[in-house]
């Protein structure tokens, strides 16, 4: 995998967007998928297997990325199947967090990022399918926000909650409980796997994705909004603001907002 080959891709599918969600959303993930891949050649070079838990063009990009791997997606739902069946990506339906799992194939690679924060129930209940999953000496990489970085912490102090708002529609499917990193660290020692590496990331940290991001909810009627924090004029006290915190999150890594972990099966 090359990092051209990424860039013209990724820059590729951009230009093509014209939903305001999915601008957003893959505008200021580009640094989390860079890091997973920078995982993935660290950790399983030249994997034959890959899932990923839940499916996004990222599933499309990696099936791109890794053409001798067979990529497939576990989904909770069969509103993405079409996009995976149209790459060539085996689709799986079926919850993490059922006793019971949807597949019995093992992989060389599961990705697990993202969504460890929207589960509405027993992560642990995940890790030990993710467990299952694996071949011997297979990769779990895990990906997820830190409940103890910077802005939390900020908001903690001035006496407002830090996590997200839970919506009035049953089907609501936000942040539903974060993570610190010792938490994750031991739900992975937990299901018997063995840690690689842990560490608080700089992927929604950086001087451009904090000028670029900004608030977003679901509303009532399950519509995305979303509000870019430094717009127009704003901008003038967004660059300063941005410099300093992004500054900050380099000397103190524990407070970034970001959490990436790497974990083999022995």
């Amino acid at each position: 995998m090359s990092l051209t080959r990424f860039s013209e891709l990724y820059s590729n599918y951009l230009s093509s967007l014209s939903d305001l969600e999915h601008q957003v959303y893959y505008r200021t993930s580009r640094g989390k998928f860079l890091e997973i891949l920078r995982s993935i050649h660290l950790n399983a070079p030249d994997p034959t297997s890959i899932l990923e838990i839940g499916t996004s063009y990222f599933s499309v990009l990696l099936s791109q990325l890794y053409p001798k791997a067979k990529v497939a997606t576990w989904d909770l739902d069969t509103s993405r199947q079409s996009l995976a069946e149209a790459h060539g990506i085996d689709f799986y339906v079926g919850s993490v967090l059922e006793e019971s799992s949807a597949l019995s194939t093992q992989f060389d690679l599961i990705i697990f990022s993202e969504v460890l924060e929207h589960l509405q129930g027993n992560p642990h209940i995940a890790f030990r399918h993710f467990r299952d999953l694996l071949k011997p000496d297979g990769i779990l990489i895990t990906t997820t926000p830190n409940l103890c970085c910077l802005s939390k912490r900020v908001k903690m102090m001035l006496g407002r909650t830090p996590l997200e708002r839970i919506g009035p529609k049953s089907s609501w499917g936000g942040h539903f409980r974060e993570y610190t990193r010792k938490e994750v660290e031991d739900m992975i020692s937990a299901v018997q796997l063995d840690l690689v590496s842990s560490e608080h990331a700089m992927y929604w940290d950086d001087f451009q994705f904090l000028l670029q991001s900004g608030g977003h909810h679901f509303d009532e009627r399950g519509q995305y909004q979303f509000r870019q924090r430094f717009a127009g004029i704003r901008k003038l006290w967004g660059y300063p603001y941005c410099a300093i915190r992004s500054r900050i999150v380099q000397m103190w890594p524990e407070l970034r907002d970001g959490m990436i972990f790497v974990a083999r099966k022995g």
